[in-house]
């Protein structure tokens, strides 16, 4: 196990700098966002594309490795880095341990950024769906612009914010 568990630690340490990659590119883009910045933030996004592939890639590879590990040890039914750890024994869970709770760490900070990015779009969007509303009373009286299904609405407008007397 000990050249499977060299070459398993070559593919997660892949893996990690694939994940910190796709961290830095989360977190440009969160920079652009705020910004206002979308000829960055496109560029960013095929950043984020290709990060994404490259993760996908090497999680694939990673779990190919674990599976062809766990058969090694007549263990088929394993697919997952803990299992392979326990199955395999101290040796290998002193090698690998450390690394599988960067790999956990950067998962996390991940998620956490995944989500900030989400929460700032969101409110953007919402600014922008108020700032729409508020145009769409002054322009027209109240008559929504878009259907909730995003078409734009058929109803007329007032134009109550430019009758004026002159």
């Amino acid at each position: 196990m000990a050249s499977g568990a060299s070459d398993l630690m070559d593919v997660m340490l892949e893996q990690e700098k694939a994940m910190e990659e796709l961290l830095l590119t989360l977190a440009e883009e969160q920079r652009h966002i705020v910004a206002l910045d979308i000829e960055r933030l496109e560029e960013n996004r095929l950043r984020k594309e290709n990060a994404i592939t490259s993760l996908g890639r090497v999680q694939v590879k990673c779990a190919e490795m674990i599976r062809i590990a766990g058969e090694n040890l007549g263990k088929k039914e394993i697919r997952t880095l803990s299992a392979l750890m326990a199955a395999a024994g101290v040796s290998v869970q002193k090698e690998l341990r450390p690394l599988q709770q960067r790999l956990l760490g950067l998962a996390g900070l991940l998620g956490r950024q995944l989500e900030v990015n989400r929460k700032i779009i969101e409110s953007s969007l919402g600014m922008v769906k108020n700032s729409m509303e508020l145009f769409g009373r002054l322009l027209g009286g109240g008559a929504e612009t878009y259907s909730a299904q995003g078409r734009i609405s058929m109803g007329r407008t007032r134009g109550a914010i430019f009758r004026r007397d002159i």
